[in-house]
Formats: structure tokens, sequence, C-alpha cells
């Protein structure tokens, strides 16, 4: 729902810089592997910082695990994922920018788009690394989201997805295209699915070029 719950201990899934229902798994997890770290050290050390967190939160470092510590809480709070991993870059006019340049497989544009919790405009395209898009096309009949194809072969990944998806050269020109009809409440996503090395050095390289225009077009 809209809290999380680790140890007893709930924080709102609002003051969280990550929305994606795996990510939420993922933050727990991390919450308890950070919570046995400490307990293993107050239980070595009872004069150390770790022993003093678990007194403050009410837990007994001998005893049953918990409450969290919201020392814990607060660091999944300030916490940042890596870049073109699910990277938010903004939002305009509750219209949503993400940048997921690292997401280079079929299997990966199948998981990203269904991370992200809203009708999406996806750019797919780049070098197929002979791959089938085959997953892709099964999903996308399943949802509204519409799809922005370019680079040496999107094309091609078109013709694997059926239907009549509008192709580009550029990603830069997929991206513009994409801006005229998202909506409040939906996303713009790069999720290429392939290779960027027919215009990038890689996809670190691919990605910046996609946060600095979608920045651009956030800031108008």
């Amino acid at each position: 729902g809209d809290d999380l719950w680790v140890l007893g201990t709930k924080v709102h899934v609002d003051g969280l810089p990550f929305r994606e229902p795996h990510n939420r798994t993922n933050a727990q997890m991390a919450a308890l592997l950070t919570y046995g770290v400490l307990r293993g050290k107050a239980l070595r050390y009872s004069a150390s910082n770790a022993h003093e967190l678990l007194l403050k939160a009410g837990a007994d470092p001998r005893g049953k695990p918990g409450p969290c510590p919201r020392a814990i809480l607060e660091g999944l709070e300030r916490f940042r994922g890596l870049s073109h991993r699910m990277e938010v870059v903004g939002e305009r006019q509750g219209a949503l920018v993400i940048n997921n340049s690292m997401c280079t497989n079929p299997g990966a544009v199948v998981s990203s788009l269904q991370a992200v919790g809203m009708p999406a405009h996806v750019l797919i395209g780049g070098i197929n690394k002979n791959l089938d898009f085959a997953p892709v096309r099964d999903y996308l009949a399943t949802t509204t989201h519409e799809v922005y194809l370019f680079g040496q072969d999107g094309a091609e990944v078109g013709r694997q997805l059926g239907g009549d998806h509008p192709y580009f050269q550029r990603m830069e020109a997929a991206f513009a295209a994409a801006t005229l009809k998202v909506q409040p409440g939906e996303a713009i996503i790069l999720a290429p699915g392939c290779s960027g090395l027919d215009a990038f050095r890689d996809f670190r390289a691919r990605g910046d070029v996609f946060r600095m225009i979608a920045k651009e077009w956030l800031s108008k």
C-alpha cells in the first residue's frame, strides 16, 4: 500500500526516492541487512554507536529483532540509484521522464515498463544484438504504452514488434515526438533494449545525451 514496513517500523513510500514495487522489496532487504550488521557490531561492542542506535530505537541487541532504528530508514530516504538505471530525470506538468539507458535487451525492456507503473512513451532502438523482441511484442499487446523506434536497427525491431510504431533515425527525434504526445500521469522512458554503439560510445554516453535533451525539455 502506501507504507513500507521493516521490522514493525513504518515508512511512507512518498518519502522514498523510488516508486517501483521491486525496489521497495529491495529497500526492505537492504534495511534488514543493515540491521543485521548493526546487531552484530552491537553484540561484539557494547560501547559502540551500533549498540546505542539499537537501544535508542527500543531494540534489545540480544533479544528479538526490531524495531528498526530511524537512521536506517533515513538512509533509504536519502538513497539515489545508479545513473542510467531507472533514473528519474524530472517531471513536467505531471509527465515523468526516466533514463534507463542501461536496458540493452528485450527482457529488460519488459521489466522496465512493468516497473514504471503508468502509461509510458518508450524509446526503443540502436543495434539489436540478434535478440528476439517477441516477448516485448506480447507484453505491449496487453498495455497502452506507445513505442518510438530509433537507430540503426530500429526499423527491424519494429517489424518484430508489429503494429505501426513511428521510426526516427536519431534518439533525439524520437524523444521530441514523445514529448508531443505525453500527458499528465504518463512517462517518457528510454528503454532501448539494444546496444547504442551505432551512435554512442556506450550506454552511459547514450544516457548522458538523453538526460541532456530531457532536462532541456523539462526546463521549458
